[in-house]
């Protein structure tokens, strides 16, 4: 699915002069904003000027998934902005003594980036109402999986301290402070427990021991228990960890059993999984050539729903063959082939093969993987392979390495790890995150409050309904997406419905479907409307159109109109030292 950076949504309507100003958001499975398997979970707990916080508990925070820091006023429990963190810098937040704290602070440079959240800030990202993308890679990261579950961004492993040489003398200073018992941090202990608290959880002596399964699959509870028994396909436990290394049989299959008592995918409302795999629509349909827009019935087994070539429309169109031109007025491909960009100027569009695992790959002009998913195989980042899916308990999401069979999410092992793992997807309403696992497809994993200790997996939001809060999805039902309701940071989000060619567009009205970017039709126009979006060296600008997602207006000196570039480095982003996932080309920033 497409991966949105805030940041680039900013800098195209800066550039440009609030010249475009399309809602950033990715498509999924019918329509509407999506998150997929959604794995993605929002950063920041501070909310914006003037909102209320806790001095009892919050020092500083992060704003949301902004760059801006805000301190507590202790005098009126409210938050007040402290301003965005200096270029190169990223807000992120701590703990101490039970207080929240931020600082801004060189960012984690991330080894793959597929998705981790979804800010939805108005920027030239359109959205097509078919809900499924159609080049299917717009991220630089190359990201596919057939699981439909969404990528944790995982940071590089921080370089460790200096190896002592033979002069050195290695000493270790034992830290109990607050601490009863326990593990000294030199290979002893702090104390040993009476028989009255005879327990030691965490530095403490208690009477009665509280189990700690948190983040672990089996293993010890910490006081003589288990947190699990590992299934029959993955019997090996480490670390709190099932591990197993059965390869799922899933080779052109869309859903069904995987052979590791998982499955290769699930079909999604109004279909059902056949004896072959293969998912099709039960129930009454739509015929190839009828409108879908705003539609909730599907079209037919063997065809898809796709704005026209003008985007005045949504048509039911017969899904193409491998080599076949695909996109608006054309129509998605078949199981076997992914429609993506010829080139990286984003101009036409064709079916392409899904290549095998081993295979070398590429979301433009060469095609993506069926059963694996496309990584860059070195840094720096010079070319992609497919490489085959973990099973559960397996590392994931590095380069050089897959994600995970279907059924599973490739999750960070804690809030605070540099490691990932492939964790079981969960029901709407279940637990999920770092530690935790993902959850099933459509449903998206979010922290359930601002102390973002717990997260749970939640149906995407109904037409008007908030969004993109904690407790709340990012993603919104078929035909809506989540944008926000004025252009200021930390501002509400709502669920706004996908407009048409010549709709009024933007903040608190809605986004464009693909093809579109929305415009304003002179410098002095105060309403937005959904124009046609073009590709590298495209026309663009006011009352024109605008870009397609990774390049930016850059307007002449005359203000009105300009070409498409790219709008990373139109802003000069690679290189900057902040990973920008939405660039043409790779940033270096993000490896």
């Amino acid at each position: 699915m497409p991966n949105c950076s805030p940041r680039l949504a900013l800098a195209s309507s800066l550039t440009a002069f609030a010249l475009v100003a399309s809602a950033c958001a990715s498509s999924y499975g019918g329509g509407g904003s999506g998150g997929g398997g959604g794995s993605s979970l929002p950063s920041g707990t501070a909310g914006n000027d003037a909102s209320p916080c806790n001095p009892a508990s919050q020092a500083q925070g992060c704003l949301g998934l902004t760059n801006a820091k805000m301190t507590c006023d202790p005098a009126t429990s409210k938050w007040k902005s402290d301003g965005a963190c200096p270029t190169g810098k990223t807000c992120q937040e701590s703990t101490v003594g039970g207080t929240l704290t931020a600082v801004c602070s060189d960012p984690p440079v991330a080894s793959t980036d597929a998705s981790v959240s979804s800010d939805t800030t108005v920027g030239i990202d359109s959205v097509s109402p078919s809900g499924d993308s159609v080049s299917g890679a717009d991220s630089t990261s190359g990201a596919d999986s057939t699981s439909g579950g969404d990528t944790t961004v995982i940071p590089d492993a921080p370089i460790g301290p200096d190896t002592p040489t033979s002069g050195d003398t290695p000493t270790c200073s034992p830290t109990c402070a607050g601490k009863e018992c326990g593990d000294n941090g030199c290979g002893g202990q702090c104390g040993k427990c009476p028989s009255a608290a005879p327990n030691c959880v965490e530095g403490a002596c208690l009477a009665t021991c509280k189990p700690n399964c948190t983040g672990k699959q089996c293993g010890d509870n910490g006081c003589g228990g288990s947190c699990g028994t590992c299934p029959a396909n993955a019997t090996t436990c480490d670390l709190g960890k099932c591990i197993g290394d059965c390869q799922a049989q899933c080779a052109d299959k869309a859903c069904g059993p995987n052979g590791c008592g998982g499955v290769c995918g699930s079909c999604g409302l109004g279909k059902t999984c056949s004896s072959q795999g293969q998912c099709s629509v039960t129930g009454p349909t739509l015929p190839v050539g009828s409108s879908c827009w705003g539609k909730t019935t599907l079209c037919a087994t063997g065809s898809q729903c796709i704005v026209n070539s003008g985007a005045t429309d949504a048509i039911c169109y017969k899904d193409q063959l491998a080599g076949a031109t695909c996109g608006a007025g054309k129509g998605l491909c078949d199981t076997k082939s992914t429609c993506l960009y010829t080139t990286k100027s984003k101009e036409l569009l064709l079916c392409y093969s899904n290549l095998q695992v081993g295979s070398s790959c590429s979301e433009y002009g060469q095609g993506l993987c069926g059963d694996a998913t496309c990584q860059w195989t070195a840094t720096p980042p010079v070319s992609k392979k497919c490489y085959a899916g973990g099973g559960l308990g397996a590392q994931c999401g590095g380069v050089g390495m897959g994600l995970c069979n279907a059924g599973l999410d490739c999750m960070a092992d804690s809030k605070t790890a540099t490691t990932a793992s492939c964790m079981a997807q969960a029901a709407v309403g279940k637990a999920c995150g770092p530690g935790v696992g993902g959850c099933q497809d459509g449903s998206d994993c979010v922290w359930a409050t601002s102390a973002q200790t717990a997260a749970l997996c939640v149906p995407p939001g109904t037409a008007g309904e908030e969004c993109g809060v904690f407790g709340k999805s990012t993603a919104c039902v078929p035909w809506y997406s989540c944008i926000g309701d004025t252009k200021d940071q930390g501002a509400p989000r709502h669920c706004q419905p996908i407009r048409k060619a010549g709709q009024t567009c933007g903040y608190g009205v809605g986004p464009c479907a693909f093809t579109l970017a929305c415009v304003a039709e002179s410098a002095t126009a105060t309403t937005l409307t959904c124009l046609p979006a073009v590709g590298k060296n495209g026309v663009c600008g006011f009352g024109i159109g605008g870009c397609v997602n990774g390049y930016g207006c850059k307007l002449d000196a005359g203000g009105s109109k300009g070409s498409c570039v790219d709008i990373c480095e139109l802003n000069k982003f690679y290189g900057d030292g902040e990973c920008d996932s939405g660039c043409i080309e790779p940033d270096t920033d993000c490896f």
